[in-house]
């Protein structure tokens, strides 16, 4: 019994045993197991890029605060922080001890603008209203700091720039930025100023009518819209009726309000966003008397100069020009003024109607205050007076109590009439509707009533639409307003195009004479508008451009119509909500009102940019990458025709376009606008051996015919191509062929042109790509018109290359190749003997005689060379001519290499804008001095000395030194050197010439080395170099050569000595471009919720890992190691990381990967089932052995 017993036993212990095993292996598979969810596949992204510093998201390092400092830096020149202009202010207001008034004073009202130029801002002691930017990553310390010192916060920016705008004491900004400084926290402050703001021959000048809009069906993309930052935009208007959000069944589908009305739904209580809107991409539906072909025309001016002085006297100002063409029709008008003038002076209205500048109705009154003319509706006889129209009303500044001065004036005027037109239409619908009607838009409201807003809503309003582009299908922005030079604003509207928006944005109306392109229209990448009129003049108003000190881009891009007082101005829709600023209810619902200004040219090109983006795929095909904005922007630029010999409106040819032949002017840009053109260029292709043509004309004989052609071609890299423009006799057309992308601004990259001044000679292009793709091929009328035939070719043709290395190695062999290739069809003959040869800076290093080349085969020579010492060279590649070759060109190639790269190079042959201080004798040595050898370069070098002796004074105190401006070394690789050429002459040793190098950083200066020259003479043009390798990637340096004279060492005979002269000096190294590589490719990661994460990545350079970095500074950090930590518990969801590897010269590789954070599922876990299992197994052993205990 008792052995019965532990059998049982053991049976229930085995049977225990396995229980506990299956439930060990039940559980095995849900070990380490978590359940997450979305998609577990991972993703991952391996970028090679240049560094470009994200001052939104990433990881701060110093080279890229240094470059985000350089990019302020044109604004900021002392280095504080704070932008010029308003450092100047400020110096002003401390010095007035009062409120600082600036502004010119003068009272000039421009009825262009539609303004009073000069109005006069404040700066009061009291506060200052500013917008701040800074890297993001010191947001929350920045808020901080300037809510200490009182500042109240306005709008942040997160899109378009990174910083803030609000309000802070005159005191408190100072202090603001002393602790921003103290802490050394990189920023930039500038001044939250204010910023300001007929259809039928639009349509005919840029040939929409019928060309665009008929033949080639573009009329706007419908699932597309262009933002309207401005005023608003009128939603009850037939030209753009109805909003819903978000629905393009109706025409306004997204809205914005950033004025202090902040309303929900469109309005417009200016009428110019509205007016601008129906350029853009109006339907066109005008408010008509009972006779359809007559028009409602309104037009206002507001004139409130309370606080400001004018002259007693009579000014001008011309309000519409218009064109009637047939006679059938009288014209109805009512004039309305009123004078609001606080002060006991009077300000009096006269009313004019002009017929061809001779005066056929006028009225004034001088007895009252408010008056209303013509209420019953008299008539204006049009009988045989068919031409153009002018409205002009005359003010006239009665100083009544005779103090000097007209003191406040406030007038209101509004002049109502019907306007009888009734043009061809060419079979295009209505006369008044928009260049991309078929577009919807987008109202964001920046400005107010009286047309003016802040800088800092133009910021939010950018920002708005960039973060809306996807929800509203925003394509294009257009901004018809502008200011002052604002860097925030430039930075804004450059990071939408980054962002796939094109910007279009207007020059301004300041006319000619100087750089007068303002914010925004002087930002880098968007496009900038001139004016024009109907003959394609460019308006008196139309500002004049130049380069700008951030990026040296010319403005403006491109010139479009904008009407002129002088010619024919806008008509397009007027705001139902008011008239005249809301002095006057709204006279007629759906009337136009007449405008000029580059306010009018922008929304035509912004309606450009639509038809060309809808030619290339809509909506459905737009990608929001900066690359397709650049080259929307390249194909208007490179399709624009210059209007020479037109003259600038009221002015001559000083003030005038010049003859540019595909170049760029200060005027007109790239010249006036052919979206025809530009849409040829993007969808009519035309295959090698083809040929087109079309009757073109230049603008001065014709401005509403086509004004060229364009297709575009695919051309083979080395092939050889010829393109002919055949042209009639008295007329001049240019041909042009364009890269298939453009510059990194958008600007158009020229490959090949034939520009023969003379008339009637055929223009022929003979061109080799050294790279396969897509090229743009234009032909433009210069003068003249007629028939232009563009024939393409392929050559029969021996095309030679060079395979080099742009920076070869300098410490051992590169070897270079050339090759020779015949490109012929199947009927050409071999070519024999051919003499095929590769030189080295005019050395040959290999020749052969080829004895036998077919066609389409090649023949390579190589050479092992070493560079050696640090130079520039020519490599270059000669192969014969071959009987019947039509082009020659590329049977010789050069290639530039640099086994050094210059970071400064300075000859003495041009000026001495390289140079930041130029002391005491040091001058540039005259070209025809009688000295000889006065210089190593051609004929110039920089002497201390004296030209009239031809020595140095040894006198005491006699010293001077040159010193140039900051030389940029951020990305200068290994093997940088200082290389000069030099004579020096001195009497005693003791006059020391001496070098040195300085390294600058904002307030402080550190020497890093230093050569004295003791000895009193060196030969003439010895050349130095030396090793300055420790200081690549240091940042900006400069370099100073300075001359002593030794004061104890003077006597009455140290003469004729020349004194130190040097020449060609530089600075050269490599340029280190080459990322890193991933060892392994960065890959998705998964946690979950409540775990660490740690996850260590790898990267690779010759050079050396520098740091790494990751975009979501708030959650995650990364060590110089590559181990990447969260910095706090991570919530559950999707976190997506970038994260970058650099190296010694700040390029990187960047991969971005996605870390998960999930739940666990509700299974016990590994731990606690292996616990279970060990302690069940131990109770039943002791369990057992008691009872085998109990039975013995």
């Amino acid at each position: 019994m008792r052995n019965l017993n532990i059998k049982i036993k053991h049976k229930k212990f085995i049977s225990s045993f396995i229980i506990i095993v299956l439930i060990f292996s039940i559980s095995f598979p849900f070990l380490g197991r978590y359940v997450f969810t979305g998609n577990n596949q991972p993703k991952s992204e391996n970028v090679n890029r240049r560094l470009k510093p994200n001052l939104k998201n990433s990881k701060y390092n110093k080279p890229e605060l240094m470059k985000w400092k350089e990019n302020k830096d044109p604004y900021d020149t002392n280095h504080n922080g704070i932008d010029d202009d308003l450092d100047k202010k400020i110096l002003n207001l401390t010095n007035s001890g009062a409120n600082f008034e600036y502004g010119s004073g003068q009272n000039n009202y421009d009825s262009h603008l539609g303004d009073f130029k000069g109005k006069t801002e404040f700066i009061e002691k009291g506060k200052s209203a500013i917008i701040i930017q800074f890297p993001d990553i010191y947001r929350n310390k920045i808020v901080k700091i300037f809510r200490e010192y009182k500042g109240v916060i306005d709008q942040q920016y997160d899109t378009a720039i990174n910083g803030f705008s609000g309000e802070i004491s005159y005191r408190g900004l100072g202090d603001f930025r002393d602790k921003l400084d103290l802490l050394d926290i990189p920023f930039f402050l500038e001044e939250n100023g204010k910023i300001k703001s007929n259809l039928y021959y639009t349509g005919r000048n840029m040939n929409l009518r019928p060309y665009v809009w008929n033949k080639l069906g573009y009329d706007g993309d419908e699932s597309s819209s262009i933002a309207i930052i401005d005023s608003g935009i009128d939603d009850s208007h037939n030209f753009h009726n109805g909003y819903r959000d978000g629905d393009f069944k109706y025409k306004i589908v997204g809205w914005k309000d950033f004025t202090e009305n902040n309303q929900s739904t469109p309005y417009d209580d200016n009428q110019h966003g509205s007016h601008v809107a129906g350029i853009a991409a109006g339907e066109g539906i005008g408010a008509s008397t009972s006779d359809s072909n007559t028009y409602y025309i309104t037009k206002n001016i507001v004139l409130n100069h309370t606080g400001l002085n004018v002259q007693e006297g009579t000014i001008s100002i011309d309000l519409a020009s218009f064109e009637i063409i047939n006679d059938t029709k009288d014209i109805d008008l009512i004039f309305q003024f009123d004078d609001y003038t606080q002060s006991n002076d009077d300000v009096n209205a006269t009313a004019i109607m002009l017929y061809k500048n001779s005066v056929i109705h006028s009225y004034s009154s001088k007895v009252s205050d408010d008056w209303v003319y013509n209420p019953s509706g008299e008539e204006i006889d049009t009988t045989n007076k068919i031409g153009r129209y002018h409205l002009r009303l005359n003010l006239t500044y009665s100083d009544e109590d005779e103090d000097g001065a007209v003191r406040d004036p406030d007038i209101a005027f509004r002049a109502i009439f019907d306007y009888p037109f009734d043009p061809n239409t060419y079979g295009s619908g209505n006369i008044w509707k928009g260049v991309a009607n078929d577009s919807h838009l987008v109202g964001i409201k920046v400005l107010g009533k009286s047309g003016y807003g802040d800088f800092s809503d133009v910021v939010s309003g950018v920002e708005w639409a960039i973060e809306n582009k996807r929800r509203y299908n925003i394509s294009i922005i257009s901004m018809s307003l502008g200011g002052m030079s604002r860097v925030t604003l430039n930075d804004a509207v450059n990071t939408a195009m980054e962002e796939g928006i094109v910007v279009v944005a207007s020059a301004g109306n300041d006319g000619p004479g100087e750089n007068r392109v303002g914010s925004p229209g002087q930002a880098e990448n968007i496009i900038a508008v001139a004016a024009t009129n109907s003959q394609d003049n460019i308006t008196y108003y139309s500002s004049q451009g130049g380069t700008f000190d951030s990026q040296r881009a010319l403005k403006p891009d491109i010139a479009a119509p904008g009407g002129s007082v002088n010619d024919l101005t806008i008509f397009s829709s007027d705001t139902n909500d008011n008239d005249a600023e809301g002095i006057y209810t709204d006279g007629f619902f759906n009337d136009l009102t007449p405008l000029q200004g580059t306010s009018m040219s922008a929304p035509a090109v912004s309606g450009a940019a639509s038809l060309l983006i809808e030619a290339m795929g809509g909506a459905s095909n737009w990608d929001y990458s900066f690359s397709q904005a650049k080259l929307v922007k390249a194909l208007l630029l490179m399709t624009a025709t210059e209007t020479f010999p037109l003259l600038r409106e009221s002015y001559g040819r000083r003030y005038s376009p010049e003859l540019n032949r595909g170049g760029k002017d200060p005027h007109e840009g790239y010249g006036r606008i052919n979206i025809d053109m530009a849409i040829q260029a993007f969808t009519n292709y035309m295959e090698i051996g083809g040929s087109f043509s079309r009757d073109i004309s230049s603008s001065l004989h014709n401005s509403f015919a086509p004004h060229g052609v364009a297709r575009n071609v695919d051309l083979s890299k080395d092939k050889a191509y010829r393109f002919q423009l055949d042209i009639p006799k008295n007329s001049d057309f240019d041909l042009f062929l364009y890269e298939g992308k453009g510059t990194h601004l958008g600007e158009p990259i020229l490959a090949a042109s034939s520009i023969s001044p003379v008339k009637g000679r055929r223009e022929e292009i003979y061109f080799s790509p050294e790279v396969s793709g897509t090229f743009y091929l234009v032909a433009k009328a210069v003068s003249g018109n007629g028939t232009a035939t563009v024939e393409t070719s392929f050559i029969e043709d021996i095309s030679v290359s060079i395979n080099a290395p742009k920076y070869p190695n300098t410490h051992g062999f590169t070897q270079i190749e050339a090759k020779a290739k015949y490109y012929g069809d199947l009927y050409s003959d071999p070519i024999n003997n051919l003499n095929f040869s590769l030189t080295l800076d005019g050395t040959i290093l290999n020749s052969t005689v080829i004895p036998n080349l077919n066609p389409g085969d090649s023949y390579s020579l190589n050479y092992d060379w070493n560079p050696g010492f640090p130079d520039t060279h020519n490599i270059s590649a000669l192969a014969d001519h071959i009987d019947g070759e039509a082009y020659t060109g590329n049977n010789e190639k050069t290639k530039t290499v640099y086994s050094r790269q210059y970071f400064f190079f300075e000859d003495f042959e041009e000026d001495l804008s390289k140079w930041e201080t130029l002391e005491g004798k040091w001058h540039i040595t005259d070209g025809a001095s009688e000295y000889p050898n006065s210089s190593y370069s051609p004929t110039h070098s920089m002497w201390w000395g004296e030209e009239d002796t031809g020595h140095y004074p040894r006198e005491n105190n006699q010293r001077g030194k040159i010193e140039t401006i900051p030389i940029n070394l951020t990305n200068a690789g290994s093997d940088l050197y200082l290389g000069f050429y030099h004579w020096r002459e001195a009497k005693y040793v003791w006059d020391i010439s001496r070098v040195r190098v300085h390294y600058k950083e904002e307030w402080w200066e550190t020497e890093l080395y230093q050569i004295d020259y003791y000895k009193a003479d060196i030969e003439p043009w010895t050349r130095e170099l030396y090793n300055l390798s420790f200081l690549a990637g240091l940042g900006h340096v400069q370099i100073e050569f300075s001359f002593s004279v030794d004061n104890n060492t003077i006597s009455q005979d140290d003469d004729n000595y020349r004194g130190w002269l040097i020449d060609n000096v530089g600075v050269f190294g490599i340029l280190d471009d080459i990322a890193p590589k991933w060892i392994e490719i960065p890959t998705d990661q998964y946690i979950y919720q409540g775990n660490p994460f740690r996850y260590e990545v790898n990267a690779t350079d010759p050079t050396g890992i520098a740091f790494y970095s990751v975009n979501d500074t708030n959650n995650f950090q990364v060590n110089d190691n590559g181990i990447i930590t969260n910095k706090k518990s991570l919530e559950r969801g999707e976190y997506w990381l970038e994260i970058r590897s650099y190296d010694s010269y700040y390029n990187y590789v960047s991969a971005i990967i996605k870390v998960e954070v999930g739940i666990i599922q509700i299974i016990p876990s590994y731990e606690i089932i292996i616990l279970a299992s060990i302690l069940g197994m131990a109770f039943l052993i002791v369990l057992l052995r008691k009872r085998y205990k109990l039975i013995n």
